[in-house]
């Protein structure tokens, strides 16, 4: 398959500009980055999990994920070996 040199240089262009073809739904942003914080969970990196359920809240607080990340958030306070509860 080959392309013309206007249609490589269109998506540079637009990869430059930050133009998305297709935009992903709010639902499924959320999906997605509460797997992540899960995944940063269940491999035992507790601040990243952190942070990332952190941002879900912030990003999606009014989802119904954010019942998910503010126990998962609570998880990883409650089995870090620091037991930070300020942060």
């Amino acid at each position: 398959m080959t392309f013309s040199r206007a249609t490589v240089v269109a998506c540079l262009l637009l990869g430059l500009l930050g133009v998305s073809v297709a935009q992903v739904p709010a639902d499924q942003q959320a999906e997605m980055a509460i797997n992540a914080a899960r995944k940063a969970y269940n491999e035992g990196n507790l601040p990243a999990a952190r942070e990332q359920f952190k941002q879900v809240l912030l990003k999606f607080g009014n989802t119904p994920h954010a019942t998910s990340a503010r126990y998962g958030l609570a998880l990883s306070f409650m089995n870090a070996p620091e037991q930070d509860f300020a942060a």
